[in-house]
Order: C-alpha cells, then sequence, then structure tokens
C-alpha cells in the first residue's frame, strides 16, 4: 500500500469517526429530551455539535479523493543545467 493510499483510508476512516459521533451525539439528545419534553431541555443548542459532525463527516467521506489530490501531488521534476 502506497503513501497516498494510506492517507486515503486515513482520511475516510476519520469522516466514519466524525460520522459516528454524530449518531452518538442524536442518541444522547434523544436520551436526554426522551422525546416527551422538547420544549424542557434546550436541545437547539445540542443539536448544532450533531449537524457540525455530520458536516465534516459528509465532507471527509465525499471528498476523500480530492484531499488526496491536494496532499500527495506529483512532484515537480528537478531541473537540469
Amino acid at each position: 500500500m502506497t503513501d497516498r493510499q494510506l492517507f486515503g483510508v486515513v482520511v475516510r476512516t476519520f469522516g466514519l469517526v466524525f460520522f459516528m459521533f454524530g449518531i452518538s451525539a442524536t442518541n444522547t439528545i434523544v436520551q436526554t429530551v426522551q422525546l416527551k419534553a422538547l420544549y424542557a431541555y434546550d436541545w437547539q443548542k445540542s443539536a448544532w455539535f450533531v449537524v457540525i459532525y455530520f458536516l465534516i463527516a459528509l465532507f471527509l467521506l465525499r471528498k476523500a479523493d480530492f484531499l488526496v489530490d491536494i496532499f500527495y501531488r506529483p512532484s515537480a521534476p528537478a531541473q537540469v543545467e
């Protein structure tokens, strides 16, 4: 496995980790609010964490190839004098 492929795997792994953070944050909000007292708990501020986690995960998973291309550009050939 080349360094370029390994970096792609790492980027996709971080995307999945952020996706799991989003699921965990969603689960925490549902357990805290218990879908009964939405008016009693200020869950909107916590929901921003869910949105941010899912947006980062979406970006990392969808743009992984683009990020690999940015960080692993082919090097310029050496100039001969």
